[in-house]
């Protein structure tokens, strides 16, 4: 037998459902089953005696019906033929399993065989040798132990009798035969008054200590019915739990109702009292196996030549799965006998387009946070569930409908949808909001009726709103508000889109499925207006209406895994990006960028070999200048790469606010509170603003087309310091500022700013690395023939001059590894292709000291007046 898989759950790998699929069990009932028993030794069966009569059984929805078997019979064959669903058994069934025979073991109730071969004492047989040339009775089910036995101490089949066994050992006294099976704890059968007239010998004595009395069961059971395998085998060791503990109960239990060889009382409690020494239910566990001692018991056969050497015990075995978790669920006998019939045939239908509540993810498969509560589900309950693929909303209901499909596993609840369906408690919350541009107004979803202020959708009724196909939104709008003019769209992308390119004024949508949209496709020119209903909708497992076991197992499952698990999961899914494809229009600009790149690949080729033909001036002065227009083409490359990454944590920021301020909307806070929060909001939506500028500033930095703006110098400055006024004042650094207020120039502020801030930055990181008392940083300015002198000076230890004729190239820093080599660069190209100015560098020390109070670098920037 294959083993099954430790999880069932197939979750993963989506499968067409069609309407052919098999008709599902629908009526809920008690199984019946038959259990295969040999009426010889009572007290041998009376755990599952009382597991009837105490209703360890029926608790588990199962019903035994006792099958009483001759000593003729064989348990085995019985059960394969068909005629009993489980049997008990000796060691012979490990001889049926290397026959093929498809059994598997599902307890072992003796771990010390009681067997034994009875003889008369007065026939001078004392150990096994001495029955060679005997007549011996053996059973189907003690036959293998017995003859192994015999013949480890050298009496080889052929050297003795075997004769077909009768129903008593009265055949040992009227010499019929001279050895008889029987177990040592029936002694008390044999024996009178306390006088033995027999000698036992045991298989055990001779160290062949094999589990007897084994509960078994088909392949095919543990297959397609394991719930009631496991049910069966756990009801079972109840019993004899109870029974070994409750000796005198049992017994009166047996004598009443499963007594047909008439026994006496006190004989019974013998054999109670002598099967519970070998059973030792306070040592050992009941039913317990150890994969070690059947192969022991393998071995042994093999050696006797009972079984071939290349047999092995696979799937022999039960492996009971932990299902203690059913027990903590507490459920019903009814929900666990649904269970038991359907854990095979759960479908479910999926929404592939809802992100990151449930969608279709690259491979094809069921992804999101519904799929992760499924996937838990099923591992918990070891349960088999497939799904659908490729289905609308629309569709996926249609087909619950018709019961092609039983479970929709993220679902809003609608009076229309309680009709054929039940629905399991949410286990997360939808929020719809009103999506709009940047510069829309609030909208004020609320209208006043005699008085009294109630939620209303009709401002709305002027716009053009954009919903997507199928979803809740579109079918209340369509029913609750016809006056609505809908822009209709297949997802919730397209659906946000309309809102961009003006198609729609606003949109309706699910806030947990637009955000990660909004941010991936840097939609930055949306806004979260307004929460679209006072109320907000609870996500649930919609279930076929005939299934009410279902939903309430599903309810004790999500109770089971808990809200802070639940929350894990959907954290961890609103933290995956979308990953949507390429767009079309991405497609254009990669090809664009392609052909670019290729174009400036072969103008460089050509004049690389044109060059070569010119004087070996002429050669050089081009090859820089390739060099120079190769470094512009690199950084232009890198500041598009960096605005891309920098774009998409701004935008979150963005719309986090956003989100925050639409929350704190709806939370009654006082008046002071509120002021603090307006102004702290303000200053972090001024810093994100002017970061996003700055961004836009490094993604047009090479556009020819910018227009030039009058701005004041000392205000450009001062900007500059007050964004780096933190780490100044937490080093303690002076700023010297002497800038004429009057100066005006004609240019760009923002990247001017930017260079200033390169210069004072490295000037502090100069200052806090070389440890400078009173480290100062001086600014200040002059005018000479037209021309405005700015000079940026500190008291660091300078730039090493080994470096400073070359500090302004692009990849070299004063800063060794913790330096990009690219501020200066960038600060030289602004200086002098945006300004028409100059920049340059010396070391104070170098020159006459008098002339300055500072030591350190001096960084000069030349301006014209009149800049071209």
């Amino acid at each position: 037998m294959q083993k099954l898989p430790a999880l069932l759950l197939l979750i993963a790998s989506l499968v067409s459902i069609t309407p052919t699929l098999a008709t599902h069990k629908d009526v809920t009932h008690i199984e019946q089953v038959k259990l295969q028993l040999n009426s010889t030794h009572q007290f041998r069966f009376a755990g599952y005696y009382m597991a009837i009569e105490k209703g360890f059984y029926k608790d588990k929805g199962i019903e035994v019906q006792v099958l009483e078997s001759s000593h003729t019979q064989d348990s085995i064959e019985e059960l394969v033929g068909g005629r009993s669903n489980y049997a008990i058994s000796g060691a012979d069934v490990l001889i049926a399993k290397t026959k093929s025979l498809p059994i598997v073991a599902l307890a072992a109730i003796n771990h010390e065989s009681p067997l034994a071969l009875m003889v008369r004492k007065d026939s001078g047989i004392k150990t096994p040798g001495d029955l060679r040339g005997k007549k011996i009775m053996l059973g189907e089910t003690n036959k293998f132990a017995i003859v192994t036995m015999l013949k480890k101490a050298g009496v080889d089949v052929g050297e003795y009798e075997i004769l077909p066994i009768t129903s008593d050992h009265t055949a040992l006294d009227n010499n019929q035969t001279d050895a008889y099976p029987v177990y040592i704890t029936d002694r008390a059968y044999h024996d009178s008054n306390d006088i033995s007239m027999y000698r036992y010998i045991r298989p055990k004595d001779y160290g062949l200590d094999f589990y007897n009395d084994i509960l078994i069961t088909t392949n095919e059971e543990t297959v397609n019915n394991r719930f009631r395998v496991r049910d069966f085998r756990d009801a079972s060791l109840e019993g004899w739990t109870y029974a070994l503990s409750n000796i005198d109960e049992t017994v009166d239990v047996i004598l009443e109702k499963y007594d047909s060889l008439k026994l006496n009382r006190s004989l019974l409690l013998r054999e109670a009292h002598e099967l519970r020494k070998i059973i030792r239910p306070l040592q050992t566990e009941i039913g317990s196996m150890k994969e070690s001692y059947w192969q022991f018991m393998l071995d042994t056969f093999v050696e006797a030549n009972f079984a071939p050497k290349e047999v092995n015990i696979d799937g022999f075995i039960y492996e009971a799965e932990g299902h203690d978790l059913l027990d903590h669920l507490n459920l019903s006998t009814k929900e666990r006998i649904w269970l038991r019939q359907h854990w095979n045939q759960i479908r479910i239908g999926v929404n592939l387009d809802w992100f990151p509540i449930e969608f279709s993810d690259q491979e094809g498969k069921h992804a999101g946070i519904s799929s992760d509560i499924i996937k838990r589900i099923g591992q918990d309950l070891k349960i088999y569930i497939k799904s659908a693929k490729g289905l609308t909303q629309a569709k996926a209901l249609e087909k619950v409908k018709n019961k092609e499909l039983d479970v929709l596993p993220a679902s809003i609840k609608t009076k229309e949808m309680e009709d054929f369906l039940l629905f399991s408690k949410p286990y997360m919350n939808s929020d719809w909001v009103i999506i709009s541009n940047l510069e829309h107004p609030e909208i004020d979803l609320t209208a006043t009726i005699d008085g009294q202020t109630i939620h209303s959708l009709a401002s709305l009724s002027r716009k053009k709103v954009a919903v997507t196909n199928g979803y809740i939104s579109h079918q209340r709008l369509e029913e609750d508000w016809p006056l609505i003019d809908l822009v209709v769209k297949p997802n919730v992308l397209e659906t946000l889109r309309a809102v961009t390119n003006g198609e729609a004024d606003v949109a309706m949508v699910d806030l947990e499925t637009a955000t990660p949209l909004l941010h991936s496709y840097q939609m930055t020119d949306l806004k979260v207006n307004t929460p679209a209903f006072d109320v907000q909708d609870g996500i649930h497992f919609a279930v076929r209406k005939d299934w009410p076991e279902l939903v309430s197992i599903i309810n004790k499952e999500l109770d089971y895994i808990g809200q802070t698990e639940i929350d894990r999961i959907k954290n961890k899914w609103r933290s995956v990006p979308v990953s949507l494809g390429i767009e079309k229009q991405d497609v254009i600009i990669i090809i664009g960028i392609g052909v670019l790149i290729i174009i400036i690949i072969g103008i460089w080729a050509f004049t690389i070999r044109r060059a070569k033909t010119e004087v070996e001036e002429l050669l050089q002065k081009e090859t820089d200048l390739l060099v120079t227009n190769s470094r512009h083409i690199v950084m232009g490359e890198m500041i598009s790469m960096l605005v891309h990454q920098w774009k998409q944590p701004l935008t979150s920021m963005m719309l986090g606010i956003e989100i925050i301020k639409m929350k704190l909307a709806m939370v009654k806070i006082n008046d002071s509170d509120k002021e603090f929060l307006d102004k702290q909001f303000g200053k972090v939506e001024a810093m994100l603003d002017d970061q996003n500028k700055l961004i836009s500033d490094l993604r047009n930095f090479f556009h020819p087309d910018k227009h030039k703006e009058g701005f004041n110098l000392l205000v450009c400055i001062e900007g500059a310091t007050s964004m780096l006024a933190g780490v100044i004042n937490k080093h303690s650094i002076i700023i010297k500022l002497n800038i004429n207020p009057s100066i005006e120039l004609i240019g760009y502020e923002r990247e001017l700013k930017h260079v200033f801030i390169n210069l004072i930055k490295n000037a502090v990181d100069e200052l806090v690395e070389s440890k400078i008392e009173s480290p100062t940083i001086s600014i200040s300015n002059t005018m000479t023939d037209g021309v405005i002198n700015i000079e940026v000076q500190d008291n660091g230890n300078g730039i090493k001059a080994e470096i400073l004729p070359t500090i302004f190239e692009a990849y070299v820093s004063s800063k060794a590894l913790n330096g990009t080599g690219l501020g200066l660069y960038m600060g030289k190209l602004v200086i002098e292709e945006h300004f028409s100015g100059t920049i340059s560098v010396r070391n104070c020390s170098e020159f006459n000291p008098c002339m300055h109070s500072l030591s350190g670098a001096c960084f000069t920037i030349r301006i014209p007046v009149t800049q071209d």
